[in-house]
C-alpha cells in the first residue's frame, strides 16, 4: 500500500484515482497533483475526521493551485450536524453559521470559498434549523455538556458563547435555573415565587437599553 501511496502523490500514470476507507486519513498521503480532487463518501459526525479528511487535499505543494471538494455525505442521516462540520471548517461561532450559508461564505480569508449550489444551501439551512432549533431536552442535554467543559458550573453567559445560541432560546423553554437544574447542573434551591417570576424573564429579551 505505501508503494501505491507514493505514485498516488507523485501523479504517476495509471495510478490517477485512490479510494480507501478511514486509512488514508491517517497518513501522510497528499497530493502532489496542480489541481487536486477529493470525494468524500465517509459520514461522520467527528469535526476532527472531517478535517483530517479535507487535510488530504488542502496541503501545500509547488505548483499546486487548488482543491476541489465534491462532499456526499450530508444526507446520510437526518441528525447529521452540519453545525459542527461548518464550526470546525470555517472557525465561525454556530449562531453565525445561518447567515453565513445565506450569504455565501464572506468572512472567510482571503482566497478561500465555499460555494453551495441552491439545493444543498436549503438542505443545510434546514439542518442548521433543526440543529440550532430549542427544545428544552436538547438544551439541557448542550448544558450539561458545557458545563462538563467548563468544571462542572457554567453561566448564562458563557454557555451562549460556547453553543452560539441566542438569549431567546433559553427563555423560550422557561428560564436558565430551571435548565440548570434539568441539566443537573448546580443551581440555587428554589425560592418563593420563582417559578412564576422566572417564566416572565423572556418578556424582558426584546431589551437593549444599556442605561437600564
Amino acid at each position: 500500500m505505501s508503494d501505491a501511496f507514493q505514485r498516488f502523490a507523485l501523479n504517476q500514470r495509471p495510478l490517477r484515482l485512490m479510494t480507501t476507507a478511514s486509512l488514508s486519513r491517517s497518513t501522510r498521503l497528499r497530493s502532489r497533483t496542480a489541481d487536486a480532487t477529493l470525494l468524500l463518501l465517509r459520514p461522520t459526525s467527528s469535526p476532527t475526521v472531517f478535517l483530517q479528511q479535507l487535510g488530504r487535499g488542502l496541503r501545500l505543494h509547488l505548483g499546486k493551485s487548488s482543491c476541489l471538494v465534491l462532499d456526499f455525505i450530508g444526507q446520510a442521516h437526518e441528525q447529521f450536524r452540519f453545525d459542527r462540520t461548518l464550526t470546525a471548517l470555517t472557525g465561525l461561532q454556530r449562531g453565525q453559521l445561518r447567515s453565513a450559508v445565506e450569504q455565501g461564505f464572506p468572512s472567510l480569508p482571503s482566497g478561500c470559498h465555499l460555494k453551495l449550489d441552491k439545493v444543498s444551501r436549503q438542505t443545510i439551512l434546514q439542518n442548521l434549523k433543526t440543529a440550532l432549533g430549542g427544545g428544552t431536552q436538547r438544551l439541557a442535554r448542550e448544558l450539561r455538556a458545557c458545563a462538563d467543559a467548563h468544571g462542572g458550573s457554567v453561566t448564562l453567559a458563557q454557555f451562549l458563547d460556547d453553543t452560539g445560541r441566542r438569549i431567546e432560546d433559553v427563555y423560550a423553554t422557561g428560564y436558565f435555573t430551571a435548565l440548570r437544574r434539568l441539566a443537573c447542573v448546580p443551581a440555587l434551591s428554589p425560592a418563593p415565587e420563582e417559578e412564576m417570576l422566572g417564566s416572565r424573564l423572556g418578556l424582558l429579551t426584546h431589551l437593549d437599553d444599556r442605561r437600564g
